[in-house]
């Protein structure tokens, strides 16, 4: 019987040996942990915007609103006349056309085209403020900050992983807090002159790029209503808009600065600088804290099993 065993023990022993090592070794555990902070790039994009005329009237006994050259510059208009005690309207609103691209050279702050664009958007950090920063301690802890910084992420990553011959499992936890970036989008607007009215005296003066021809870029000039005074006795309307526009505005942006127009239409979100702060105590205690106005925190676990 002895010699029996023996024998069933070495046979055992050679078929352990006979088999790859992977397939010999016990079940292996690894834990890891991933920090990080990102900082996002200043990003702008323009299009340019083309020259356009939009007119009208009645009851004149003269005037005429701007035309639209080939090039998108705008023509002379003439200044408006109307009788006395006659029903009369002019409106016109009109823009010249953005300058044509060309192309900047390449630099070390980045390529921007040095050309005027009427209609921008771009999202940007509007303080400097302090980067993010990482730790680990002893014991599977770790401190993780964003920072102050206006689009700067910090992320944690632990993971677990337990593999054997048969199976393997994974559990990972996720936290991540942000600050936003500020973002703006802005157009340029066009200038407007509208005037109407009855019963009133006669009109002399008054429209829209009366001035002479606009060149590519440029605001047409007004010239104010003349004349259209109100008469003792006599029942009136009148009704009178100006608005000036804006000059197009050249694309300004690099690595670490740009500036906006200051276009007449204008959307501006302020981003965030108060992110929450991870804390990890051990691979299976993770918590991130919601931040302030224009901040992310968000916060995951991601479990996996695989048989073999």
């Amino acid at each position: 019987m002895f010699i029996t065993l023996r024998r069933a023990a070495l046979a055992s022993a050679a078929a352990v040996a006979a088999l790859p090592l992977a397939a010999q070794a016990g079940p292996a555990a690894i834990n890891a942990t991933q920090l990080s902070v990102t900082v996002a790039p200043i990003s702008i994009s323009g299009t340019r915007l083309g020259g356009y005329v939009d007119s009208s009237g009645n009851g004149l006994t003269a005037g005429a609103a701007p035309g639209v050259a080939a090039d998108g510059s705008l023509t002379a208009g003439t200044t408006i006349t109307a009788a006395a005690d006659t029903s009369f309207n002019f409106a016109v609103t009109a823009r010249s056309s953005d300058q044509v691209v060309t192309t900047a050279a390449m630099t070390a702050a980045g390529l921007v085209p040095t050309s005027e664009f009427g209609s921008q958007s771009g999202k940007y950090t509007a303080t400097g403020g302090t980067l993010g920063t990482l730790a680990i301690s002893g014991g599977n802890a770790a401190t993780i900050t964003a920072g102050t910084h206006q689009g700067s992420t910090a992320t944690a990553i632990f993971s677990t992983t337990m593999s054997s011959a048969e199976n393997e499992s994974q559990i990972r936890r996720i936290a991540t807090s942000s600050n936003d970036q500020a973002t703006f989008s802005t157009e340029r607007q066009a200038a407007r002159f509208q005037a109407g009215g009855s019963g009133l005296s006669a009109v002399t003066a008054g429209g829209l790029g009366t001035a002479g021809v606009t060149a590519l870029g440029a605001d047409p000039a007004q010239t104010a209503l003349g004349g259209g005074g109100t008469q003792a006795g006599v029942a009136f309307t009148k009704s009178q808009e100006v608005r000036t526009g804006q000059a197009a505005a050249v694309l300004t942006a690099d690595s670490t600065t740009m500036t906006q127009p200051a276009y007449g239409v204008f959307t501006n979100t302020m981003g965030g600088t108060t992110a929450g702060a991870i804390t990890a105590t051990g691979m299976n205690n993770l918590t991130v804290l919601s931040g302030g106005a224009g901040t992310t925190s968000t916060l995951s676990v991601i479990q996996s099993q695989s048989a073999f």
